[in-house]
């Protein structure tokens, strides 16, 4: 019973976003020549919560841009745009049980969150943002950390500048806030030259902006590079687990910005580094962990490079991954392939590293990715191999993988998004270990002009939104595997 039930209503121009563990469903109700905006909040067994409704006057939907959002600072925000004036939009802020905050007209689009004005290397945690710039000049670039703090919660997202972190000035070449509390602040630094050379793990006091130890991932006398690629912060003990894979120098240059990455597969090696409290290293592991993948084909030459996804760590001090591999055919051009599964068990000498059974998801749907222009589904393309160290640790814009899972057997199971551009079409695809091999499954599709989405709300279970062509009805389900 619990699978079969469903939400239906009317609601133009309908869409959905999850928060807090609940579904806003939110969209426009016309009522003779009043537009309302309107928002429906429902649980997990879609059993409504909280409703919202905001009159706009009188207006059509036609007569707005399709309405944005974000839940910065743990709050709603609902954008809206006329279309005849791109510079001006209405703000409705709620909190997560739709409470209106406060409402902003008349708001200058270059105005509406000052925090669209930072770099991309941020981190917010509760009313705090951390932001990385770095400066240039003659000399080169020196890059800074700053805190500001948010104003009011009533007004538009402006902030107070708290304090400033320099880093030193020379051969720093990436910095990246990776978690923030009320305390510290962990920063992830890519040194490329001189007496620090290496990748670096900084602890600085949240309320003074100073620097309490650096801890480097490599060991003294390590030229290679420990490229991070996620970690886990025990919270209780403050103790900080960071994974990522090592290159030789001769792979990846960031001076001169050259690679060669023709046997990167074969030699491929994964590092744990465990940092305690106060700074010191409590464990320092590294595993030739060479991928399953022949790197030579009758297409040319390929490599094949790898991000963590998920990394957690469980009771017993073992740890759980999800690698994503990537297949480089095209230079600077990374391209999903499939993902793996790993343990990482304590040993009397650190840790052992044990892979699942390997699968190439991305065989079983046709023509997953796309080499269209402009479409960048599926795909980080790199301005300069010098940007390999964000890639290693950045996420998708567009998640195109909503699951992974493993069985008792070693055998995988996923769900990805595939888009198509040119169709406007979009279907959820469940792929999984069948009598036929690895079989494709599409769950949930949408044609032009509808609206999907799927969220997993248990090991077997999600909830599909989907709209009809015309984008005037939505159905929310509970659905199984």
């Amino acid at each position: 019973m619990l699978l079969a039930q469903s939400v239906s209503g009317q609601l133009m121009q309908a869409n959905v976003l999850c928060f807090h563990q609940k579904l806003y469903v939110y969209g426009f109700t016309q009522e003779n020549t009043q537009l309302n905006f309107k928002c429906y909040a429902y649980d997990y067994k879609l059993n409504s919560k909280d409703s919202i409704t905001y009159a706009l006057g009188k207006a059509t939907p036609s007569d707005y841009l399709e309405i944005s959002t974000d839940t910065i600072h743990q709050v709603l925000n609902f954008y809206f745009q006329l279309a005849n004036q791109k510079n001006k939009v209405e703000v409705l802020r709620t909190n997560d049980s739709l409470k209106q905050i406060c409402i902003l007209k008349d708001v200058d689009v270059t105005r509406i969150n000052a925090i669209t004005a930072f770099d991309n290397e941020k981190y917010v945690y509760g009313n705090n943002i951390y932001v990385i710039r770095a400066s240039n000049d003659s000399t080169g670039a020196e890059f800074y950390l700053s805190k500001y703090e948010l104003k009011d919660i009533n007004t538009l997202f402006e902030y107070n500048f708290k304090w400033q972190f320099p880093f030193e000035r020379q051969f720093i070449h990436r910095a990246s806030v990776l978690y923030a509390n009320s305390h510290w602040v962990l920063v992830y630094v890519n040194v490329i030259d001189g007496a620090k050379k290496g990748q670096w793990i900084l602890k600085i006091n949240a309320q003074n902006g100073q620097l309490k130890r650096g801890t480097k991932l490599s060991a003294k006398g390590d030229d290679r590079h420990f490229l991070l690629s996620s970690i886990y912060v025990d919270t209780t003990l403050m103790q900080i687990d960071v994974l990522g894979s090592i290159y030789e120098p001769n792979l990846i240059n960031f001076n001169s910005g050259t690679y060669n990455f023709t046997n990167q597969s074969k030699a491929h090696q994964l590092f744990l580094v465990s940092i305690d409290s106060i700074g010191d290293v409590l464990n320092r592991t590294e595993n030739p962990f060479p991928l399953p993948i022949q790197t030579k084909s009758v297409e040319g030459l390929k490599s094949f490079h790898t991000q963590v996804r998920e990394f957690k760590k469980l009771k017993d001090n073992s740890f759980e991954a999800w690698l994503d591999i990537y297949e480089q055919s095209k230079p600077l051009t990374f391209c999903y392939y499939s993902s793996w599964f790993i343990t990482i068990s304590p040993n009397d000498a650190g840790y052992t590293f044990t892979p699942s059974k390997f699968f190439i998801s991305t065989k079983a749907i046709p023509n997953f990715i796309s080499f269209n222009k402009g479409d960048m589904y599926g795909k980080f393309i790199l301005n300069s191999i010098k940007d390999y160290d964000r890639f290693k640790y950045q996420k998708a814009v567009n998640s195109f993988i909503t699951y992974t899972d493993i069985d008792d057997l070693g055998l995988s199971s996923y769900i990805l998004v595939k888009r198509d551009l040119m169709k406007a079409s979009k279907s959820y695809n469940y792929i999984f270990n069948g009598k036929k091999g690895l079989e494709n499954k599409v769950i949930l599709k949408s044609e032009q002009g509808q609206k999907a989405f799927m969220f997993l709300v248990g090991k077997k279970q999600y909830i599909s939104f989907l709209t009809d062509i015309l984008n005037q009805k939505f159905e929310l389900k509970l659905n199984s595997l």
